[in-house]
């Protein structure tokens, strides 16, 4: 008997391509290219008094297949891991790392100073700290009489 991890995001996914396929045949469409590969790395969003952080993992990626923008307060966070060659030989049991390319975008709440973000990818964990612009900082009133 094979244990088969269930995974019900895959298994959605499965069978609405397959309710896909169905109409698409029923209604005479000749699409039977599978989509691109598309996965969605891990990540975490922290904010301190004066920044927030992004960590995102990305295990086995070169900062060179990651790409990050922010434009009008969207960081963009994209890239592409490419699957390794397989070989004639080998026969594969169990398949769960995730290929393809990615995009995460995330709408930052307030202003953030660009020309002063900084990234690094150290042990597959990339980490981006944007630090917030001084007029979104809190700060405190005094109450005059």
């Amino acid at each position: 008997m094979t244990l088969v991890r269930w995974m019900p995001r895959r298994d959605m996914v499965s069978m609405q391509n397959e309710i896909n396929r169905m109409f698409n045949s029923f209604f005479g469409s000749d699409q039977t290219e599978e989509p691109e590969a598309v996965w969605s790395p891990r990540l975490d969003v922290i904010e301190t008094k004066d920044h927030y952080v992004v960590k995102i993992d990305l295990p086995g990626m070169r900062k060179e297949d990651v790409k990050i923008t922010l434009r009008e307060n969207v960081l963009n966070i994209r890239g592409e891991r490419i699957e390794e060659a397989k070989q004639e030989s080998e026969s594969f049991h169990v398949v769960e790392r995730r290929f393809g390319k990615f995009s995460r975008v995330l709408t930052l709440p307030t202003n953030v100073e660009a020309h002063r973000i900084e990234a690094k990818l150290t042990d597959g964990v990339l980490v981006v700290s944007l630090p917030k612009a001084e007029d979104a900082k809190p700060r405190e009133i005094n109450i005059s009489m």
